[in-house]
């Protein structure tokens, strides 16, 4: 894959999110969406289309897959193609909702970085996440949890695309079960690249792996 792109992060996730996967993408001209400032999935996407290229790739990681496939729906002539890096199109399990509320809850009581480290105790990249975190507070953390508890169904927006989707799913991805991955790469134009010994943060944890996956894939001009 070549040419221009638009990255959308994920919860309590910034543009540092994608620093070491875009440094291995030398031919991606990659434009960073901001997710911290939109309540649904639905407004952060019209805000990334409003300042994307006339043709661009759509590229989400975990929550902001979800951003990067209404963007399909919205405007499917002015995408090339989706990828979704630990990224899935199933709408938000109902009794979610209350354990969402309760973490933002917790992590104001208790302090961003201590919550963040609770989740990532000893992990390599948990200080990164948890300055991310940090700096987009509180309040981004409510918003976050508001878009997750009302995120669409984007199934059918998956299977029936008309251009290609790229789903990248770690093996040990301890936030989202691979059927889920499965079915958002059923469609005739997607494919599933699972990547051995890698968790949910894939821009982080294996970002060789992923930007080979993203070079190899082909995708319309």
């Amino acid at each position: 894959m070549t040419g221009d792109a638009i990255l959308v992060p994920g919860t309590l996730c910034d543009a540092r999110i994608f620093a070491d996967l875009l440094e291995r993408l030398p031919d991606v001209r990659g434009q960073v969406a901001e997710l911290a400032e939109h309540g649904s999935v639905e407004a952060a996407a019209r805000s990334a289309l409003a300042g994307a290229p006339a043709r661009f790739v759509a590229i989400g990681f975990s929550l902001g897959g979800f951003v990067a496939l209404e963007m399909l729906r919205l405007a499917p002539e002015r995408l090339r193609g989706v990828i979704l890096m630990a990224g899935n199109a199933h709408p938000d399990a109902p009794e979610n909702a209350a354990a969402r509320i309760a973490e933002v809850s917790r992590a104001r009581d208790m302090g961003m970085a201590q919550f963040v480290a609770e989740r990532f105790p000893n992990d390599a990249y948990g200080a990164l996440i948890a300055a991310m975190a940090a700096d987009l507070g509180h309040d981004a953390h409510a918003r976050h949890a508001a878009m997750n508890i009302a995120r669409p169904d984007l199934r059918d927006v998956a299977y029936r695309s008309a251009v290609p989707i790229l789903v990248i799913a770690g093996d040990r991805d301890p936030f989202c079960p691979r059927e889920r991955y499965e079915i958002a790469a059923a469609g005739p134009l997607a494919q599933l690249h699972v990547i051995s010994g890698a968790g949910h943060y894939l821009p982080l944890e294996v970002p060789g792996a992923v930007a080979a996956a993203i070079r190899s894939w082909e995708v319309p001009a």
